[in-house]
């Protein structure tokens, strides 16, 4: 990566911290060594990523967790947040990394529950937000590779490590959530073909999920 490649992933780092100040893990940790640990694994898995595979995993819940903030960074006339937000990424970071922050930013489930399936609640609400949330991980994964990668790392430090889940009743919420999720990924490492950013080291990813379902999700 040259110089300028360098400098660029710099300023991605600098403003998602910027952009995630005063937002904590459940943890206590500041929510900015997240970022930081997926961008880590995006590196350490992809050796060969490039600087828009870099600065989309250190971006890539800043328009879903900081629009209002990022938005007002530019000039954008767009009516909602996260359009304003995605356009300033767009003069800063350019095209790629802005379709794939799309597809790395869930939509609002709640709204979209209800523009499909109408005026539903409690249980029924629950089942088809789940069901919409794989519906856009799948789509997202599939769509470009990067993006799977990314939301892999992503998932990994969420979905495999439930055990630091306090709450049972909220652990076992989350196990539910995840679990069809957890069958994509296996099912997509299983499936990579040469070229695919993750295909050195899908055996040993296939390897950490297949023991983190073992322990978290079987049964």
């Amino acid at each position: 990566m040259d110089a300028s490649s360098v400098t660029r992933v710099m300023h991605a780092a600098a403003l998602a911290e910027e952009l995630h100040t005063g937002q904590l893990r459940p943890d206590g940790r500041p929510y900015v060594t997240h970022v930081l640990e997926v961008a880590q694994r995006v590196l350490v898995w992809c050796p060969d990523a490039d600087v828009d595979a870099l600065t989309t995993a250190l971006l890539h819940d800043a328009v879903e967790d900081q629009a209002e903030r990022l938005a007002q960074k530019g000039s954008s006339v767009a009516t909602a947040p996260r359009q304003r937000a995605l356009d300033v990424v767009a003069g800063l970071f350019g095209r790629t990394v802005v379709e794939r922050l799309e597809l790395l930013t869930n939509p609002d489930f709640d709204s979209l529950a209800r523009e499909r399936f109408g005026a539903i609640a409690g249980a029924d609400l629950a089942q088809r937000k789940a069901q919409l949330y794989m519906e856009h991980v799948a789509h997202a994964v599939h769509t470009d590779p990067w993006v799977a990668a990314i939301k892999l790392a992503d998932f990994s430090t969420n979905a495999w490590q439930l055990d630091g889940v306090g709450d049972p009743a909220r652990r076992e919420k989350l196990r539910d959530k995840y679990r069809p999720v957890m069958r994509l990924f296996r099912d997509l490492l299983d499936d990579l073909e040469a070229g695919h950013p993750l295909f050195a080291v899908r055996q040993s990813l296939r390897q950490q999920l297949g023991e983190v379902w073992a322990d978290q999700y079987a049964g």
